[in-house]
């Protein structure tokens, strides 16, 4: 597949992907995608398998080159992942995996990076349809506990949350009241002792729109 967008955000862009879904004949899906824009040139590959192991299980693969120009940071990175996605309950899932990058950024707070994480996700689904809801909530947790170096070594942990609900006030799901919050913080080091990259950042269209993108 390709294809071409703009935003007011990042400009124009041109896209392109590669995508199997079943590689190896039980499933698995693989993608390879690349994108090229002014800002942002990222290469990213990323496999998962069904099944792994035990039939509630999911092994999820990824990496990724990135050339960023941003308006917060510039970065030139290349990061991996490996992960684990159990299924707990119909509602319920949870997610372990070891990821690992490297980073070389600049535009105001240069500096080199190398960090190894250990990203803790769960994810409960009530809605009652996953692209369309009319009712039920959905609420993601994630916690990634970092160690590695930035300009010395550094500690801290990223934990972030999502929550959506949904409210038919119709009851034939033509007329859906619908809410998201996030709420996110560090621990462990204060803002200079976190690379630039692994922060928080509002701002553009989608997001605080007072503010210009990635400028809060």
């Amino acid at each position: 597949g390709a294809g071409a967008r703009y935003s007011t955000s990042l400009g124009p862009a041109l896209s392109t992907f590669w995508e199997h879904r079943n590689l190896f004949g039980a499933g698995e899906t693989f993608r390879a995608e690349a994108e090229g824009s002014a800002k942002a040139q990222p290469l990213e590959g990323s496999l998962s398998k069904p099944h792994f192991l035990r039939w509630d299980q999911t092994l999820k693969l990824s990496s990724s080159l990135n050339n960023e120009r941003l308006e917060a940071y510039d970065r030139s990175a290349v990061e991996a992942f490996a992960g684990i996605d159990r299924r707990l309950t119909d509602d319920l899932t949870v997610g372990l995996g070891v990821s690992a990058d490297y980073a070389r950024l600049s535009g105001g707070e240069d500096g080199r990076s190398t960090l190894f994480g250990l990203p803790m996700t769960m994810a409960l689904d009530t809605s009652d349809n996953p692209l369309d809801p009319s009712e039920g909530l959905r609420l993601t947790v994630e916690a990634i506990p970092y160690t590695g170096t930035y300009d010395g070594p550094v500690a801290f942990t990223k934990l972030r949350s999502e929550l959506a609900a949904y409210v038919d006030l119709s009851g034939d799901g033509d007329t859906v009241l619908g809410s998201r919050i996030n709420l996110g913080g560090m621990v462990g080091a204060g803002r200079s002792g976190i690379p630039p990259d692994k922060r928080f950042y509002a701002g553009g269209g989608g997001s605080v729109r007072g503010f210009g993108y990635q400028m809060a």
